[in-house]
């Protein structure tokens, strides 16, 4: 029911590029993780705050602003593997089968929230969701200490597995705590629904050392990916345009040819938008 609602609200991007590397790269953690329960579906929403969040049946949304922000493949692959880790683990469906009642009313805001959104009623939307926010931790329906190192555990250790690099998940979740004035909400919204501590930092930092020192090499696909969804969220001539004026200014300083690559394919991107079907092709061909 709730998978319906969120592919009918405009935030739900049925990009199939975006949509096949986020799975590719999600099955490629899920194939390494001790789970044969689930289907994994992982699909990107239109939303700048840095988040992404597992609903029941293994449905993994990430926000378009986490994607760009990413500073490394690795990172992304972090927080989703630390998502995957909570539905592995069943955290959801046990909260779920422990409380049904107060899952219920957390779950019905949420979706109360992306119909608030969707129909233009942005106040309405941030109340709901801080209203469901402030019932989910009331009633005690964040997910405990105990499944937030859970959900590390497990997500690191497939991270080591799938071949990237630990300290993805590591820096970022430390870059969401120490930079927090950065961001628009008091906080990163991933911070509200998956609360950082000292004890839990310094445990992924334990973690992360006993596993010695892992490096990987960012698949071209995300950098391309990371331009493409810095144009497709805009909906309109203004925005399109501002993003293309951005990337060019970026360009003259790329370090590499594949940074290069990557902005000329955004800027293809923003041109096709924009329709401007020769500069399309100019930086398709460029890139």
């Amino acid at each position: 029911q709730m998978m319906r609602q969120i592919r009918s609200d405009p935030s739900y991007l049925n990009d199939a590029e975006t949509l096949e590397y986020l799975n590719r790269l999600g099955y490629k953690l899920v194939s390494v993780t001790d789970t044969h329960t689930y289907n994994f579906f992982f699909y990107p929403l239109v939303d700048r705050s840095l988040n992404a969040f597992a609903i029941p049946g293994g449905f993994i949304a990430v926000h378009s602003g986490l994607i760009i922000a990413a500073q490394s493949e690795s990172e992304l692959a972090g927080v989703m593997a630390h998502e995957i880790g909570h539905v592995s683990q069943r955290h959801i469906a046990r909260m779920i089968d422990a409380q049904k009642g107060n899952a219920a009313l957390g779950l019905g805001s949420f979706l109360l929230a992306l119909l608030a959104a969707r129909a233009g009623s942005g106040q309405a939307a941030s109340a709901l969701a801080i209203g469901g926010q402030a019932a989910l931790i009331q009633n005690q329906l964040s997910y405990s200490r105990g499944a937030e190192r859970e959900a590390d555990r497990v997500g690191l250790t497939s991270l080591v597995r799938a071949g990237f690099d630990p300290k993805g998940m590591e820096n970022f979740f430390m870059r969401l705590q120490q930079n927090n004035r950065y961001y628009e909400a008091a906080a990163p919204a991933y911070l509200l629904t998956h609360p950082l501590t000292v004890e839990r930092i310094s445990d992924m930092e334990n973690r992360t050392r006993q596993l010695g020192v892992h490096t990987h090499n960012d698949s071209f696909d995300f950098k391309l990916i990371q331009q493409r969804m810095r144009v497709l969220p805009e909906t309109k001539h203004d925005g399109w345009l501002s993003v293309a004026k951005q990337i060019k200014l970026e360009l003259p300083d790329a370090q590499n040819n594949r940074q290069k690559a990557a902005l000329s394919y955004g800027l293809s991107i923003a041109y096709r938008k924009l329709n401007q079907k020769n500069d399309a092709i100019r930086y398709a061909n460029q890139a």
